[in-house]
């Protein structure tokens, strides 16, 4: 049971969704082809070949191979043969980018100009938009991931994942002020985290602001999450699907 549970703190817990999701997939296919318990645990390989077969011209080629390490993880946690050589697997992964369906076109970047566009909307004074203005900038201004400064869910918190007000730093350097983001956890570099950083800017979009308006009204404790907030005097961290509902409002 150790060794299991070790195994799956090996996955970051967005990887972990993600592979749930394609072994998902995996035994809803073996439970419409009525395969045994015996010819999927460990998988028979003309069972993931078939079934790697039926996802080609329905997935991209990112979600195919996200799918079947979805199934390989689930394997190594339990200590079960993966019978598919790495080499074929990438030629089925080839072949799916060949067959993927049109992908969506790419979206419009975020630019300064729509920040500006959207400050008069956030009520700084109101703790949501004090912690959702301030996660913007930081993310925006330090070119980060969304995960990287964000909480997954309201009951997610890790404090050796998420970033917390201690991790956040001033100083100035040749000549400017600077803000400081020590990551705990990165997507790159994973526990051993990054620091990124941001300086000052002039006019509504200037994180410097939007920090001291969020500390002011939310005071995050050392240990809080950066973007503590309170709603109906409960403590909230801020997930991305909070962060993007109220953007989408503003916006």
């Amino acid at each position: 049971r150790r060794i299991l549970h070790a195994l799956r703190l090996g996955y970051a817990d967005s990887t972990a969704q993600t592979y749930g999701s394609g072994l998902l997939v995996f035994h809803v296919f073996c439970d419409a082809h009525r395969f045994s318990e015996e010819e999927r645990s460990p998988v028979h390989l003309n069972v993931l070949e078939s079934f790697i077969s039926c996802l080609l011209g329905f997935y991209s080629a990112s979600a195919v191979s996200n799918i079947v390490a979805g199934v390989h993880a689930w394997h190594s946690i339990h200590g079960l043969r993966w019978c598919l050589d790495p080499a074929e697997q990438q030629v089925f992964i080839r072949a799916a980018d060949r067959l993927a369906p049109p992908g969506r076109s790419k979206r419009a970047p975020l630019l300064v100009d729509h920040l500006l566009a959207l400050a008069p909307v956030f009520d700084l004074s109101v703790s949501l938009d004090a912690a959702v203005w301030a996660a913007l900038l930081a993310i925006f201004w330090c070119t980060a991931r969304c995960g990287e400064f964000l909480v997954p869910r309201l009951d997610g918190f890790d404090a050796q994942v998420h970033i917390q007000r201690q991790h956040m730093r001033r100083e100035r350097q040749a000549g400017q002020d600077v803000l400081i983001f020590a990551l705990p956890w990165t997507k790159t570099t994973r526990f051993l985290g990054a620091e990124v950083f941001c300086g000052a800017h002039d006019g509504l979009a200037d994180p410097f602001k939007a920090f001291d308006a969020h500390f002011s009204v939310n005071s995050p404790q050392d240990s809080e999450s950066l973007f503590a907030h309170s709603v109906n005097g409960k403590r909230r961290v801020l997930p991305p699907a909070g962060f993007r509902g109220r953007l989408k409002i503003a916006a």
